[in-house]
C-alpha cells in the first residue's frame, strides 16, 4: 500500500514528472521500523509514508510489512494521504482519474510484486534447487526440473525429486522414482520433506505418513518406517528421518537414530547427521561428524538447515553462520529470513524476498539466479550458452558447469562442434577451448566478423573480409583462398564461403565432389561432413558432394533456408514447411513432420526444428533421446546426437546425449 502511494505522490502512476505534494521533511535514510531493513523493496515507500505520517506504525515500534491489509487500514492509509498531503498542500492535480489509476493499479498488482521476481520458501536438494514464489506456483534449477502447474503452500527437494504441498493440503511429487519416493499417498497435510530416496508427510491429524526407499535393494534403513504418535514437524536425511514430537522432544528412525534429551523448536536432518533448535534458541547437532559439521557455535538461532558435512544457522539477527566442511562456499552477508542446504550446496531466502545459493554448482543448482541467455551451442558431449551479460558458460554431458576451460570476459558470438568450442569476443578476437589434438583452439590473432568449427579445424572471417583457418589441414581444408567473402561453413574435412560477389569457392578435401562448387549465386551455405548445399539468390537450393544416400538430391521449388548433417539434409521452405532428404534406411530424419517451422537444424542423425508457435520438435534417431521439452523456445541447435534449446525467456535446456535444464527463477514460464 506504502508503495503505490508513493507512486502516485512521486507521478509515476500519472505519467508526469511532478509530485503531487512532498513529504514533511524529505530524509528517508533513517530505518524507522526494524522490520522493514534497508534492503527490503517497500523500505523507501515506508519511510516516506512514515515521515509523511501516513502510517504511525504498531505500539511496539514494528510496521509488519507482511500483514495482510485489511479494509479498515487501507481506508485509514488512503485518508491520512489525503489529509496530510494532497489537502495540506491544496493540491488540485490528483484528480478522479488519478485515483481510477490508483484502484485499478491496486487491482492488478503493477507495484506490489506479485510473484514475478520474489519467493517466499526456498529448498535446497541434492542436484537441483526450488523456490515458492509469492504468487504460489513453484520454480526450480538445476536437474530435473520440470514443475507442476498450480498453487503450493510448501516445497521440498530431495536428492533427484521434489514434492510440494499444494494449497488444498494434497502433496504432489515429481523427479526420479527409483523407490516410490514421488508416488504421493492420498489425503491431507500440513507438511512435506523430501529425502534422499524418501519422502515423508506430517498429515493434518499430526501423524507422519512416509512412501519410498524401504524396499529391498533400496538402502533401506527403515527410514520410510514412520513411528506412532502426534508430531508438529518432520525432517527427512538419507538414510533416516527425525520428527518434532508435540510435547516438543525429537524422535528420528532409521539409521543414525540416537537423539540427545531436551525439548526444541525445529529439527533439520542432513545425509548423515541432524541438528535441532532447542526451545531457548540453542543448536545442537548430532551423528557423523567428519567435518566438525555437529560442532555448532553458540548464540541464538531462528532456524538450521543440515547438508554434507556442513551445517548452516539462522541467527536472531537474521544473519547465517555455516559450520563443517569448507569446501562448499562461504555464507553471504545480509539479511535472511530464511535457509536449506542440501547434499553439497546452501540457499537462504532474503528479507527481500530474493534467493541467494552458494556451494558446489554442477547443474547450476545453486544459481539462484543464473541469468539470461541470449544464444547457445551445442558439441559432441557438451554445451555452451552466451549470457545477456555477454559471458559465456559451458556444461558437460552431466550438466556440470566447466567453469575451469571456460574463458572469461566478454563475447558476442559462441560456436561448438566435438570436443571443442570457439567464442568471437567483443573486441572481435576470437578465442578457443577444448580438445586440441590438431590446433583446432589455436585460434589466431586479429580481428574477426564470423567465426566456424568443425571437429578438428576451424576458420574465421576477419574484418577485413578475408578468411584464416586453423587447425588439421590433412587435406588442405586450412588452406584458404585469398579474396573477400561474405560468410563461411566448416564440413568434415572441407571448407566453403561465399564470395563477395555471391558465388561459392570450397576448398580442402574433394574425393567426393564437396568443393566442387557450382556456378551461380548464392545467400547461404550449409556443409555437411562430405556434402555442402547451398541457397541461390532465387531461393532454390544446390547440394554437391557424397550423394551415397541421396543427400544431394535436392528437391524444387523455393525455400528460406537449408541445414545439413552427416548423411541427410533438410530445407525450409518459403511456405514454412519442412522438406529433408538423404540416408534414411536406419533412422527416420529424413522424415520430416507436417506443419509450419520458423527454423531447422540438422544433426548427426536427428533434426529439429521451431514451429511458428515457438515449440520444439525433433525427429529422426530412435537410439538418441528425442523427447523434446515443451514450452516456448527462439532458438535451437544441433549436434551429433545433442540438441539444446533457448527459451523465449532466455533459459537454456539441452537433451539428447546432454540432459541439462536451467530455470531463471525471475522468468521461468515456457
Amino acid at each position: 500500500m506504502m508503495v503505490l502511494l508513493k507512486a502516485i505522490n512521486d507521478g509515476t502512476l500519472r505519467g508526469t514528472d511532478t509530485p503531487t505534494g512532498q513529504a514533511p521533511g524529505g530524509d528517508a535514510q533513517s530505518q524507522r521500523f526494524p522490520d522493514v531493513p534497508g534492503d527490503h523493496y517497500a523500505y523507501e515507500a515506508v519511510e516516506w509514508a512514515a515521515e509523511a505520517g501516513v502510517t504511525l506504525g504498531y505500539g511496539d515500534g514494528t510496521f509488519r510489512p507482511s500483514q495482510a491489509l485489511g479494509r479498515w487500514h487501507a481506508l485509514v492509509f488512503m485518508e491520512r494521504y489525503y489529509d496530510e498531503i494532497l489537502k495540506a498542500e491544496e493540491s488540485e492535480d490528483f484528480t478522479r482519474a488519478d485515483m481510477m489509476v490508483l484502484l485499478k493499479t491496486i487491482n492488478d498488482g503493477i507495484l506490489r510484486d506479485t510473484g514475478t521476481n520474489t519467493f517466499t520458501a526456498v529448498t535446497a536438494g541434492g542436484k537441483h534447487t526450488c523456490g515458492l514464489r509469492t504468487d504460489n506456483t513453484i520454480t526450480c534449477w538445476g536437474y530435473n526440473i520440470d514443475t507442476p502447474p498450480g498453487t503450493f503452500k510448501a516445497v521440498t527437494a530431495g536428492y533427484e525429486h521434489s514434492c510440494g504441498l499444494r494449497t488444498d493440503n494434497t502433496i504432489t511429487c515429481w523427479g526420479t522414482n527409483y523407490y516410490g519416493e514421488t508416488d504421493a499417498p492420498t489425503g491431507t497435510f500440513k507438511a512435506v520433506t523430501a529425502g534422499g530416496n524418501h519422502t515423508c508427510g506430517l498429515r493434518t491429524d499430526n501423524t507422519i505418513t512416509c512412501w519410498g526407499s524401504n524396499a529391498p535393494g533400496s538402502d533401506s534403513h527403515g527410514q520410510a518406517d514412520a513411528p506412532p504418535g502426534s508430531f508438529k514437524a518432520v525432517a527427512a536425511g538419507f538414510g533416516h528421518t527425525c520428527g518434532l514430537r508435540t510435547d516438543n522432544t525429537i524422535t528420528c528412525w532409521g539409521s543414525n537414530i540416537d537423539t540427545p534429551p531436551g525439548t526444541f523448536k525445529a529439527v533439520a536432518a542432513g545425509p548423515g547427521h541432524t541438528c535441532g533448535l532447542r526451545t531457548d534458541n540453542t543448536i545442537t547437532c548430532w551423528g557423523h561428524d567428519e567435518f566438525g559439521n555437529t560442532d555448532a557455535p553458540p548464540g541464538s538461532f531462528k532456524a538450521v538447515a543440515a547438508g554434507f558435512g556442513h551445517t548452516c544457522g539462522l541467527r536472531t539477527d537474521n544473519t547465517i553462520t555455516c559450520w563443517g566442511h569448507d569446501g562448499f562456499g562461504d555464507a553471504p552477508t545480509g539479511s535472511f529470513i530464511a535457509i536449506s542446504s542440501s547434499y553439497d550446496h546452501t540457499c537462504g531466502l532474503r528479507t527481500d524476498n530474493t534467493i541467494t545459493c552458494w556451494g558446489n554448482n554442477d547443474y547450476w543448482k545453486a544459481d539462484a539466479t543464473p541469468g539470461s541467455f541470449k544464444a547457445v551451442a551445442a558439441g559432441y558431449e557438451h554445451g555452451c550458452g552466451l549470457r545477456t551479460d555477454n559471458t559465456i558458460t559451458c556444461w558437460n554431458a552431466s550438466g556440470v558447469t566447466l567453469s575451469g576451460t571456460t574463458p572469461k570476459g566478454s563475447f558476442k558470438a559462441v560456436i561448438s562442434s566435438g570436443d571443442a568450442s570457439c567464442g568471437l569476443r567483443t573486441d572481435n578476437t576470437v578465442t578457443c577451448w577444448g580438445t586440441n589434438y590438431y590446433g583446432e583452439t589455436d585460434a589466431p590473432t586479429g580481428t574477426f566478423k564470423v567465426v566456424t568449427i568443425r571437429d578438428i579445424h576451424g576458420c574465421g572471417l576477419r574484418t577485413d573480409n578475408t578468411i584464416t583457418c586453423w587447425g588439421w589441414n590433412n587435406y588442405g581444408q586450412t588452406d584458404a583462398p585469398t579474396g573477400t567473402f561474405k560468410t563461411i561453413t566448416a564440413g568434415g574435412y572441407h571448407t566453403c564461403g561465399i564470395r563477395a560477389d555471391n558465388t561459392i569457392t570450397c576448398w580442402g578435401w574433394k574425393e567426393r565432389g564437396q568443393t566442387d562448387a557450382p556456378t551461380g549465386t548464392f545467400k547461404t551455405i550449409a556443409a555437411g561432413d562430405f556434402h555442402t548445399c547451398g541457397l541461390r539468390t532465387d531461393n532454390a537450393i544446390t547440394c554437391w558432394g557424397w550423394n551415397e544416400y541421396g543427400q544431394t538430391d535436392a528437391p524444387t521449388g523455393s525455400f528460406r533456408a537449408v541445414t545439413t548433417a552427416d548423411g541427410h539434409s533438410c530445407g525450409l521452405r518459403t511456405d514454412n514447411t519442412v522438406t529433408c532428404w538423404g540416408r534414411a534406411e536406419l533412422q527416420p530424419q529424413v522424415e520430416a513432420p507436417a506443419g509450419s517451422f520458423k527454423t531447422i537444424t540438422a544433426g548427426g542423425y536427428h533434426t529439429c526444428g521451431i514451429r511458428t508457435d515457438n515449440t520444439v520438435t525433433c525427429w529422426g534417431s530412435t537410439w538418441m533421446d528425442l523427447w523434446t521439452p515443451a514450452g516456448s523456445f527462439r532458438a535451437v541447435t544441433t549436434s551429433s546426437g545433442t540438441s539444446c534449446g533457448l527459451r523465449t525467456n532466455g533459459a537454456v535446456e539441452c537433451w539428447g546425449r546432454l540432459n541439462m535444464r536451467t530455470a531463471d527463477p525471475a522468468d521461468s514460464a515456457g
